[in-house]
């Protein structure tokens, strides 16, 4: 207790003054094993939320905690249990609560498009069409002996080589609309006591969208399906925050907002062009994203999520270059969020191995020490073959926790100032995104401003030397306080041109 006491002490400014959260998406089965098991568990999560605090984490996104045939937890036969490897209710609750205890907030990962085939919908139904679940499932014929299935595979390779179904729901049919709203309805007060109720601050929905049109499946699942859930969620309780995760990877997600009534939605262009180290592409990327966003709306802008692969994995990839994407991530605009193991350099990419599989080397163990063998470690893919042999993680490799709280100018140091300096800044927090323009094809230079200041931001997209002009002579370069980078990184008196060393980052206030 003294210990989060602490915390809030060292913190309790920059909580108070946050204009904006800062996610952090926590894969449960990989992030900390409690109790030796080798799979990650919710008591393990909770047992972590000091080091998320520490770093700056407001909330935390948590992925899927019901009963599935696959180690992702996306297809459940069982929505209304949890995974026995994760704990029981009592822990989520407990974890709810601590969460909130550190004036954190957590977003519950839901995926409702898709089911196992030994959910009892499709059990019961399948080959039955007087079953009471016989309209729960898409199926293509009368005698329901087909239904359609997710990519059009009939099995699907779960991570232990067994073979599962995973099949589509009908979202059209108002008895699967009223059972997912009450079900998740659930999740939004799952403890009360004399100090009031508790539950999850909002949802994000997998694969939000309007759904495939082909087979005879009814589209334009947004106005049908999600607006409805999101608001009918909001009837319980008008705070929580609805996220799509949206199913179209290469969107802007703008119909998710303005017709499935969600709250934010993921920047994907966004951030295919950050990753991609290309001027011009985050230029126009940008300039989209937040030109067009309404208000009261949010874009989540990210380099990793559970879709993806590592960034530290992109070829040609250094720690420079890892910290100046990091700094596009949280300055340029909307809300920042993490993907566990992130701000230490976790590597991995996808596999072609299975279709369940191929995120595993995405998805391994956060490794908290510099021990791979070290308790708590959760290397739940290391018993099964082929899922062993893509096992990233070297004893001593410095992308530990331990290693880089001991090593000056880590890059979980850097993040640490990204997020202190965000926090502590009206204008990078909420003020609107302009670029600037400059000569130089590898820096890209832009203005926050909002809160009552404005901030000037330059970085250096390469790993060469950059010599710069900013060609906006109407920015007051001789107003400018240095709030990272180095104080000595000036304009010239009456100049506009700066050297900037390979992927630097500068941040100043104008005064």
């Amino acid at each position: 207790m003294k210990k989060i006491l602490l915390l809030f002490l060292l913190f309790s400014f920059s909580i108070e003054t946050s204009a904006q959260e800062i996610m952090y998406e926590v894969f449960i089965r990989s992030f900390y094993d409690s109790n030796g098991d080798r799979h990650g568990d919710l008591k393990g999560v909770e047992q972590k939320l000091d080091e998320l605090y520490k770093l700056g984490v407001t909330a935390i996104v948590l992925s899927p905690i019901y009963q599935s045939d696959f180690y992702h937890n996306y297809y459940p036969h069982n929505l209304e249990k949890i995974d026995t490897a994760y704990g029981n209710w009592d822990d989520y609750k407990s974890l709810v609560k601590a969460v909130h205890l550190r004036k954190m907030k957590i977003y519950q990962d839901v995926q409702l498009s898709y089911i196992s085939g030994n959910h009892i919908w499709y059990k019961d139904s399948y080959n039955n069409p007087d079953s009471q679940y016989s309209d729960y499932i898409h199926y293509t014929d009368k005698q329901n002996k087909n239904p359609v299935f997710l990519n059009d595979k009939e099995k699907h390779t779960a991570y232990k080589g067994i073979q599962e179904q995973v099949v589509t729901v009908n979202l059209s049919n108002p008895k699967v609309q009223k059972y997912f709203l009450e079900t998740l309805s659930h999740l939004v007060y799952v403890h009360e006591d004399a100090m009031g109720k508790e539950g999850v601050d909002g949802f994000r929905f997998i694969g939000m969208g309007d759904g495939d049109t082909s087979k005879g499946m009814s589209g334009n699942q947004l106005t049908v399906f999600w607006k409805p859930l999101a608001e009918g969620l909001k009837k319980v309780n008008p705070e929580l925050e609805i996220i799509a995760l949206q199913a179209d990877k290469d969107s802007y997600g703008f119909d998710c907002l303005t017709k499935g009534s969600a709250d934010r939605v993921y920047a994907n262009p966004l951030r295919e062009a950050i990753v991609a180290s290309d001027k011009k592409k985050i230029i126009t990327a940008a300039d989209s994203t937040f030109a067009a966003i309404t208000e009261g709306k949010q874009q989540i802008v990210f380099l990793e999520n559970s879709q993806t692969d590592r960034f530290a994995s992109s070829e040609g990839v250094e720690s420079g270059k890892l910290k100046a994407m990091a700094a596009l991530n949280f300055f340029m605009g909307g809300v920042p969020s993490l993907y566990y193991g992130q701000e230490i350099g976790t590597y991995g990419k996808q596999t072609e191995i299975a279709e369940s599989g191929e995120n595993i080397p995405v998805r391994q163990s956060y490794k908290w020490y510099a021990d791979t063998t070290s308790t708590g470690t959760a290397l739940w893919y290391m018993d099964n073959a082929p899922w062993k042999d893509k096992h990233l993680m070297s004893t001593n490799d410095g992308f530990s926790m331990e290693e880089q709280q001991k090593t000056p100018n880590s890059l979980l140091d850097f993040y640490k100032e990204l997020i202190k300096l965000r926090r502590r800044q009206p204008a990078i927090a909420l003020g609107n995104y302009k670029n600037i323009s400059n000569t130089s094809d590898n820096v890209i230079s832009f203005t926050r401003e909002g809160g009552g200041q404005k901030i000037f931001v330059m970085i250096n997209l390469s790993g060469s030397q950059q010599v710069v002009s900013i060609t906006d002579t109407t920015l007051p370069l001789q107003k400018l306080q240095s709030i990272m980078g180095s104080a000595n990184y000036k304009f010239p008196k009456g100049g506009y041109t700066l050297v900037l060393p390979p992927y630097w980052v500068q941040v100043w206030k104008i005064v």
